[in-house]
């Protein structure tokens, strides 16, 4: 393997490993989504696990009327899920994290 193959193997290598660690940015989302996420981190901040059904329930519904794409009720899927297992604080800053990619700063 020659250092060039090497030094390609390594930095796609490392790459996966951020995206995977999280350490990639969220793709632009529509304000519906926008809206949907601002909801999800507050449900998780508060740790109000009572909200998770009527939280599922409207990102749901918003991709049901097309409001949303089937890509961004995945993203709020995932936090949802992530916080119905107990793990609030990674969920609410993905949530975060969601709503932070969307500024160009």
């Amino acid at each position: 393997m020659t250092f060039r193959t090497c030094a390609l193997s390594s930095c796609l290598l490392l790459s996966a490993i951020a995206l995977l660690a999280g350490c990639g940015r969220y793709p632009p989302v529509g304000s519906s989504a926008y809206e949907l996420a601002e909801s999800v981190a507050g449900v998780c901040n508060g740790r109000r696990e009572a909200q998770l059904p009527a939280a599922r329930q409207m990102i749901d519904n918003r991709q049901a009327a097309g409001l949303i794409t089937s890509r961004e009720a995945s993203f709020l899927l995932e936090i949802i899920e992530q916080a119905e297992r107990g793990d609030w604080e990674r969920a609410e800053r993905r949530a975060r994290r969601l709503l932070l990619d969307q500024s160009d700063w």
